[in-house]
């Protein structure tokens, strides 16, 4: 009888780890990448876009983009987004503008991409998660 159990653990381990390995390849356990383009008009002049992106639990600072330029980030999204999920959202300023303007860039319950790729305006942010380009005005904005 122990030696029958003995077996039957060794099987579910070898299967827990079969089953570890194969799920990295889930996207629930890839990295993702976001990017952010400034694609602010350089009309008269080309503007630098500060940007502040944070999370619940990270807070990545301040970082200011040329025109043209980008900044990305990784992150792992939450296992088990039931109990909670991941979001990142990001502040925006410009010279001429220096109100903070707010996008969410990842959501978890909305996002399903590998790479969130933003290119930012003065109206808000555009993406092709999907595979059409989406654009998202200013959070909070009417």
């Amino acid at each position: 009888m122990a030696y029958q159990n003995s077996i039957t653990l060794k099987v579910s381990v070898l299967l827990i780890v079969l089953l570890g390995a194969e799920a990295r390849d889930f996207s629930i356990f890839v990295n993702k990448t976001v990017i952010i383009r400034n694609d602010i008009s350089p009309h008269p002049t080309p503007l630098d876009l500060i940007v502040h992106c944070q999370s619940r639990d990270d807070d990545l600072g301040f970082h200011t983009i040329a025109f043209g330029g980008t900044y990305s980030f990784q992150f792992r999204p939450l296992l088990f987004p039931r109990y909670g999920h991941t979001l990142f959202f990001c502040s925006f300023t410009w010279k001429g503008n220096p109100y903070p303007h707010y996008l969410n860039v990842y959501n978890q319950t909305v996002d399903d991409c590998k790479v969130c790729s933003w290119k930012i305006n003065t109206t808000g942010g555009c993406n092709d998660f999907k595979g059409y380009e989406e654009c998202r005005k200013w959070e909070g904005d009417i």
